[in-house]
């Protein structure tokens, strides 16, 4: 089987797939898909929970289906399903329906709007690290065919979450596990109001940052299914509990999650926004590996520009030399930048953008963290966002405004 890390591929315990089951309310005669099966264990739980139900391993057999690229998964999800049958009723059923292929691009047609009940734990695949990101190639291919809701850096995982919603029936209902940053992140927000507009949320499911052993990553698992309701319902697994939420607007799940923790919901008035007296950017691949090249270790008196990473961000305070960060594969207790006389001209206009007084903004924790860098000397790598005021008067006053506790629960909402 590939690299967990370069598939994006998480495979998912018994346990957990048996709570996915219960939480789509699986009923006798279901379709069940599964759109990046695996090994099949889904399914394996879809079809324990259908026997229960009462029905018959036959008709459960002919009743579930899947696909995944890895020919080796999907060998061992037709043995495993075969012998579950011939265990659960002595049959031998065939396993056509197990394919292997793409789940976002190689469904057949007839599957789409004909499942009753679409589960799984599709592959994450961010667009923020080299070893997950697509190829040319594959990424003309997803803008081709989620052309509504497709973006450069969305994550893979909403992408399925969108087929599923594709593939569901009239009636249906799906839940595939998501990593939770998706629930709020800007890159999957058009994926989310597309959602919501043809399989509205009902239900979301916490799974939290321990289910996987080799990934600890925060999960959900939002249902969809029906129509709109007045609540929406919070179930968290660690530990078990349950809250009622008012269903927030279209796309805005990370409103639940926020609920769930008694993190208030902020009405902000939106009259002054950030973006009319300051110009936020993030940086991505290319000023990734224009830095990589270039950084060095320095020492507390060292001139030359210093590199500030997430880690090295705290609230207020830059934490340069005060503790050991790690930058493209290295360690480094004064990160700085040795750049040569005469910089390709692409790399030239990025220094000019961020040699400037700016906030630097680290957005990866709970709480925002965000420091002043007032003389323009720190260089930003990514995923830090850079705020650059068009008047530098008013750094102190944009410094106390995101770090204010209504701003950051807004953020966190």
């Amino acid at each position: 089987m590939s690299n967990h890390r370069r598939s994006g591929a998480v495979f998912t315990p018994y346990a957990i797939a048996e709570e996915i089951v219960k939480f789509v309310d699986l009923r006798n005669g279901d379709t069940v898909c599964d759109p990046a099966v695996g090994p099949g264990v889904f399914l394996l739980a879809a079809a324990e929970r259908k026997m229960q139900l009462g029905e018959s391993v036959s008709s459960i057999c002919s009743t579930l289906r899947g696909v995944d690229l890895d020919p080796v998964s999907i060998e061992v999800a037709r043995a495993t399903m075969q012998l579950w049958a011939a265990w659960r009723g002595g049959v031998w059923p065939e396993t056509d329906r197990l394919l292997v292929g793409d789940g976002l691009l190689d469904i057949p047609d007839e599957w789409h709007g004909t499942c009753d009940v679409v589960i799984g734990n599709p592959p994450y695949l961010g667009q923020l690290k080299a070893e997950t990101t697509r190829s040319k190639r594959r990424a003309e291919l997803l803008r081709q065919e989620f052309t509504s809701v497709y973006g450069t850096y969305i994550d893979e995982s909403m992408l399925f979450l969108v087929k599923g919603t594709e593939l569901a029936s009239p009636s249906g209902r799906v839940a595939l596990i998501i990593p939770a940053s998706l629930a709020g992140s800007k890159s999957t927000q058009i994926a989310r109001e597309w959602i919501d507009r043809k399989l509205p949320l009902q239900s979301i499911w916490v799974g939290g940052r321990t289910i996987f052993d080799i990934a600890a990553v925060d999960v959900v698992a939002p249902l969809l299914a029906g129509t709109t309701r007045d609540n929406c319902t919070v179930i968290l697994r660690d530990p078990p509990s349950s809250v009622e939420i008012s269903t927030p607007d279209p796309g805005c799940w990370s409103a639940l999650l926020a609920g769930a923790n008694d993190v208030p919901i902020i009405d902000l008035d939106k009259t002054y926004r950030v973006k009319d007296v300051a110009a936020v950017t993030a940086d991505f691949r290319d000023a990734y590996y224009w830095l990589a090249d270039r950084v060095v270790e320095g020492s507390s008196s060292d001139p030359r520009p210093k590199l500030a990473t997430v880690g090295l961000i705290d609230p207020f305070l830059f934490m340069h030399g005060k503790i050991t960060s790690r930058f493209a594969k290295q360690r480094f207790q004064y990160p700085v930048l040795e750049i040569e006389g005469n910089p390709p001209e692409a790399f030239q206009r990025w220094l000019d953008s961020k040699t400037a007084p700016k906030l630097l903004v680290a957005t990866q924790t709970r709480i925002v963290e965000c420091f002043a860098d007032a003389q323009g000397r720190l260089l930003p790598s990514t995923p830090l966002l850079s705020v650059v005021p068009a008047d530098a008067g008013v750094l102190w006053h944009l410094l106390a405004a995101i770090m204010s506790p209504p701003a950051a629960a807004w953020l966190i909402a």
